[in-house]
């Protein structure tokens, strides 16, 4: 195996694990949420320093990082689905005899997260995070950022 495909199994098991988030029930409804919660904060132009920090205290919330038991089987878990993923990708470049080089490497690396900007953009969403599918933002929105090839709602 080379270090490319390494590079390339590494990038994929990294958008298959994201994708599976993505699709968690879970995941989804606490990402609606907090997304609810923000555009209602967004929604007031003026804000007192009260709302401001509940804003950013949702947005970017403080996390006191304590090892514990659950922390460190999260981390192995995480690590597991890597590993199982990485090298399923692998299995499938040698069940298909397929050696990357360095150029189809770039290439790909480049390649796709610019056709995830494209969709994303095709149906209005921002690049920031691939999490707003589950967002339900307003029309009127003045916060969202737009990409290239991103349609405007005027």
């Amino acid at each position: 195996m080379s270090l490319y495909n390494i590079l390339i199994a590494l990038l994929f098991s990294y958008y298959t694990i994201y994708a599976t988030q993505l699709f968690n029930p879970i995941t989804r409804d606490k990402i609606k949420d907090k997304n609810l919660k923000l555009d209602e904060l967004r929604s007031k132009h003026i804000k007192t320093l009260e709302e401001q920090k509940k804003f950013l205290d949702i947005k970017n919330p403080y996390i006191k990082w304590k090892w514990s038991k659950d922390v460190i089987v999260g981390m192995l878990w995480q690590a597991l689905f890597y590993f199982v993923f990485i090298n399923m990708y692998l299995k499938i470049f040698e069940m298909n005899n397929l050696e990357w080089t360095l150029w189809q490497t770039v290439l790909v690396l480049i390649v796709l997260p610019l056709i995830l900007g494209l969709i994303l953009g095709q149906f209005n969403l921002q690049t920031s995070d691939l999490l707003v599918f589950f967002r339900g933002a307003k029309k009127n929105d003045n916060n969202r950022q737009t990409t290239k090839g991103q349609k405007s709602n005027k």
